[in-house]
C-alpha cells in the first residue's frame, strides 16, 4: 500500500512540520523505519510544540481552513436535521451492499501548503466476494478468500494471501492494521453500525452526524459530521443511488495548535451494476513468482537468488569480499550512525555474533555502514572506526562509502539484515527492527549449514 500510504502520511508530516517551523518534506533522522510509509489514523497523529489553545501564526503559504459548520444554519443542525442526516449515513451500507457490482472512481486531493496533491484511484466490487483496488503503482485484487497484490516496482512477483473476512478486515490483517481513506472498503462489508466511522475516521476522530442539508435540482444531499478535537466533514450523497458523491474534510490533527486545520477533498463518481462490472474482476499470475508478505514483495532480493558480490574495507582498513567468504554463512547488517532502530538492533546482532563465535561453526557477521551524511569524505573511515570501538561490538563493520552496495542489495530502509548461505545464495532477509532477530538468525544459519550444497550440472 506504499503509494497511497505515503500520500496520506505526507499530508500529516508536512503539515505538522510546518506548524513547528521545520521545512516540510525533510526526513527526520532517527525516525523508526517500522512506521515509515504507514498511514496515520486520526487518533495516532501526535506532535510536539505549542499545545492546543496556544497562539500561533499560520506558516507562509498556508491558507486558513475554516470549520465547515460555519456556513450551516440552526435549522440545518437541528435534532430533526440530524435524524435525517443519520438515516442517510446509515443507508450508505445498504446502497453499497445491495447492487451485485459497484465501481467508484475517486479523486483525492490533499491541501498541503504550497503543494496541493491529487491522486486518482478506483475501487470496484463484484459478485462472489470479488473486489479490485487500483492506485497509481499498485493494484489489489480479491477473489473469494484470495487476496493478490501487484506493485509496478516488482514486475516479477506478486503477493498472495488466503484469508476469510471482508476486504477491509483482510487488508488490516495483511498490512498490520494500516488504514485507508476509502469508506467503500467498510461500507461494502455490510455493518451499518460502523457507517459513520467508515466515512470519516481516517481524518476525523469519532465522527458523529450533526446536520443535514437537502440538495437542490438533483444535486447531492449534504450531511455534516463533527468529531473529537474539532474535526469536521461534509458528506455528499447522491439522492438517486444513495451512494457517496464526495467528502470534504476540515481536519484538526490531535495536539495541533488552535487554528491549524488541514483540508482534504474526495470526489466520487459511483456506478452500480445489476450483474457484474463491465470488465469482470480477474487475476493472471503471468508467470510471476508468488510471495506471502508485503515485505517480500518490496524486496529486490529473492530467497535462493545469488547475493550481489561486494569488496569493502572494514573501519580499520582490512579488505573483505563476499567471494572470499564462500563456504561460510555470512550475515550482513546495513546500518547508519543516525538510525535509532539500528542502535537498538546492533546489540542483538552482537549477541548473535558472540553465539556464532562460541559455536565454532563457519558463520561470519559484518555490519555495513551506509547512508551517512558525510559519504565520500576523507575522514569517514576514522569516524566510523571511532564510533564502532566506542560501541565495543564483537564483530567488524564494513563501510559502504558510496552506498553502491546498499543499492545493489535494494536497501530502502535500515536496519536491513541479510543471511547468505555458504554457496553465496540469499537465505533470509529482515527489514527493520526485528524483536526475534537473534533466534531468527540462529535458525536461518543452522538451516543453511545443514542444507546440501548445490551440485553443478554436468556438461556434455
Amino acid at each position: 500500500m506504499r503509494s497511497l500510504s505515503t500520500f496520506v502520511s505526507l499530508l500529516v508530516t508536512s503539515t505538522l512540520a510546518l506548524a513547528q517551523g521545520m521545512p516540510a518534506g525533510v526526513p527526520v533522522k532517527g525516525t523508526p523505519v517500522e512506521v515509515q510509509g504507514q498511514p496515520m489514523q486520526g487518533g495516532d497523529m501526535q506532535m510536539d510544540g505549542p499545545q492546543d489553545g496556544a497562539p500561533m501564526d499560520l506558516p507562509p503559504g498556508f491558507d486558513k481552513v475554516e470549520p465547515l459548520s460555519k456556513s450551516w444554519t440552526k435549522d440545518e443542525t437541528s435534532a430533526d436535521a440530524v435524524a435525517k442526516g443519520q438515516a442517510l449515513i446509515d443507508g450508505l451500507v445498504k446502497a453499497y451492499t445491495t447492487p451485485v457490482a459497484v465501481q467508484d472512481k475517486i479523486s483525492l486531493t490533499m491541501k498541503i501548503p504550497g503543494n496541493d496533491q491529487t491522486q486518482d484511484l478506483s475501487i470496484g466490487f463484484g459478485p462472489n466476494n470479488s473486489a479490485m483496488l487500483t492506485v497509481p503503482g499498485m493494484q489489489l485484487t480479491r477473489l473469494g478468500d484470495d487476496l493478490y497484490m501487484e506493485v509496478n516496482d516488482a514486475p516479477t512477483k506478486y503477493l498472495k494471501v488466503t484469508k476469510a473476512g471482508t476486504l477491509s478486515e483482510v487488508m488490516a490483517s495483511v498490512f498490520g492494521g494500516a488504514g485507508m481513506p476509502l469508506p467503500e472498503l467498510q461500507l461494502r462489508g455490510g455493518d451499518a453500525s460502523k457507517a459513520a466511522d467508515a466515512v470519516g475516521s481516517m481524518f476525523v476522530a469519532s465522527p458523529k452526524v450533526t446536520g443535514f442539508r437537502a440538495g437542490k435540482d438533483g444535486s447531492p444531499d449534504l450531511v455534516l459530521m463533527s468529531g473529537e478535537g474539532g474535526g469536521e466533514m461534509q458528506v455528499s450523497i447522491d439522492p438517486k443511488g444513495g451512494r457517496l458523491a464526495g467528502i470534504e474534510y476540515s481536519a484538526v490533527p490531535p495536539g495541533a495548535p488552535a487554528g491549524l486545520r488541514i483540508a482534504v477533498n474526495m470526489k466520487v463518481a459511483s456506478t452500480a451494476y445489476d450483474t457484474n462490472l463491465p470488465t469482470p474482476i480477474a487475476f493472471d499470475a503471468k508467470g510471476r513468482k508468488a510471495v506471502d508478505s508485503p515485505d517480500k514483495l518490496q524486496m529486490s532480493l529473492d530467497t535462493g537468488g545469488d547475493a550481489p558480490d561486494f569488496k569493502l574495507k572494514t573501519s580499520d582498513g582490512t579488505e573483505v569480499s563476499l567471494a572470499s567468504l564462500k563456504g561460510s554463512v555470512v550475515i550482513i547488517d546495513f546500518w547508519a550512525t543516525w538510525c535509532g532502530p539500528c542502535m537498538k538492533g546492533l546489540p542483538k546482532l552482537d549477541e548473535f555474533a558472540k553465539w556464532a563465535a562460541a559455536s565454532g561453526k563457519p558463520i561470519k557477521v559484518f555490519g555495513i555502514n551506509t547512508m551517512e551524511e558525510d559519504e565520500g569524505t576523507a575522514d569517514r573511515m576514522s569516524k566510523i572506526d571511532a564510533f564502532w570501538k566506542k560501541k565495543a561490538l564483537s564483530f567488524p563493520t564494513l563501510v559502504d562509502a558510496d552506498n553502491s552496495i546498499s543499492k545493489a542489495y535494494g536497501v530502502q530502509g535500515i536496519p536491513f539484515t541479510v543471511v547468505i548461505d555458504p554457496q553465496g545464495k540469499i537465505a533470509d532477509v529482515h527489514m527493520g527492527l526485528v524483536p526475534t532477530l537473534v533466534e531468527d538468525l540462529k535458525k536461518a544459519s543452522e538451516a543453511s549449514l545443514a542444507a546440501p550444497a548445490a551440485v553443478p550440472a554436468s556438461k556434455g
